[in-house]
């Protein structure tokens, strides 16, 4: 990655879990309209796209080739983004391209993504942001059959890179987390792809979100896991890596030694690339009869007690973790329950959970 060009902006795109086949849309093309913070009032931007999908949990190779075009806008300007002075690019599953740099005219702190991509073999795009239509997000999609849908779930860059012009912290930041690090439950504006992860680092931090919904830490040192978390943090100097997995390893029960052993081998792999270590620890999985409303009408779901467990051990800060972030002190009633509006489901984090969560661990990045 050329010097100079770190990673500033948000809303970038994570792989999501919204049905089989692939979690893609079947589409003859996709039109992606998002809108993207950024820190550090950069001039000139660099995209970065990648041909991912969902494969049940696991970052994976998408389904075909895909081509895409790409327009931003600052300031009500929209200019065309090139890929080694061509208009359009051509990406073969798993693979990343950065565009050429792109002027904006003058520093920005958000700009606008309108992502064309339709496949140029096979018939599925890989799904990621969901649009909050009350920001003037879409996502359109032309089906196979020559008629159009709208869609909840699109395609658009992976990451925002630039030079800012404006003191930022020097501290990049890596997430390695599943649905509740990607900002599932959170609700923001018609969309829920906010997040304890964007509500804490949004302008704080160079922050780099490699989370995939449906992660476990038993998958995610397998070879796509690990070359998407290297592709997203390319840019990245190694700072603070914040690990949030767990929960998907042992949601209905899970082998409690073989999780530790999981997280410790990443951890390593982590720390030997330069990051300092935070490990997160788990929320509860409940079912209830009142939904969620109060804590007794709460029943603990199978591996409750490995989740018990496992906090326990993440808080003795176990080797080499350098600092814990204990989210299920936030969120949780004892051990496991969840406190009266922190989840909506028993599984994710609620809005009021997110917030909770992001005030929690602020202090930490002042």
């Amino acid at each position: 990655m050329p010097g100079g060009w770190l990673p500033l902006g948000s809303n970038t795109h994570l792989p999501v879990r919204v049905g089989p086949p692939f979690n893609a849309a079947r589409a003859a093309g996709v039109t992606t309209r998002l809108h993207h913070p950024l820190t550090g009032a950069p001039r000139t931007l660099r995209l970065v796209f990648a041909n991912w999908m969902n494969d049940g949990g696991r970052d994976a190779p998408g389904p075909n080739a895909l081509t895409l075009g790409v327009t931003v806008e600052s300031a009500g300007d929209p200019r065309a983004v090139r890929f080694a002075g061509l208009p359009e690019v051509t990406l073969m599953p798993g693979q990343a391209l950065v565009s050429d740099p792109l002027d904006l005219g003058a520093a920005a702190d958000a700009i606008t993504t309108t992502t064309r991509v339709r496949p140029t073999s096979g018939d599925h795009v890989p799904l990621g942001p969901e649009a909050d239509t009350t920001a003037g997000e879409s996502v359109q999609a032309l089906l196979p059959d020559g008629t159009r849908d709208v869609l909840r779930h699109g395609f658009g860059p992976c990451q925002i890179l630039g030079v800012p012009t404006q003191d930022h912290h020097p501290e990049h930041v890596l997430v390695v987390g599943d649905s509740n690090a990607v900002g599932f439950g959170d609700q923001h504006g018609s969309a829920e792809h906010l997040g304890w992860v964007r509500r804490l680092f949004d302008g704080r931090r160079l922050a780099v979100n490699a989370s995939t919904s449906g992660a476990t830490a038993a998958a995610a040192l397998a070879e796509g896991p690990s070359l998407r978390r290297a592709q997203l943090s390319a840019a990245a100097a190694p700072g603070l890596a914040v690990v949030a997995l767990g929960t998907n390893d042992l949601q209905r029960g899970g082998d409690l030694a073989a999780v530790q052993a999981a997280l410790q081998s990443l951890w390593r792999v982590l720390s030997d690339e330069g990051w300092r270590i935070a490990a997160v620890t788990v929320p509860p999985v409940t079912e209830s009869s009142d939904a969620w409303v109060t804590v007794d009408s709460q029943a603990p779901t199978p591996g409750h007690r490995e989740r018990v467990a496992l906090n326990e051990w993440l808080r003795r800060r176990p080797d080499p973790v350098d600092e814990v972030w204990d989210l299920a002190e936030v969120v949780a009633a004892g051990s496991t329950r969840w406190r009266p509006g922190m989840t909506h489901d028993g599984v994710h984090l609620s809005p009021q959970g997110h917030a909770a969560v992001a005030h929690r661990f602020a202090d930490r990045f002042r």
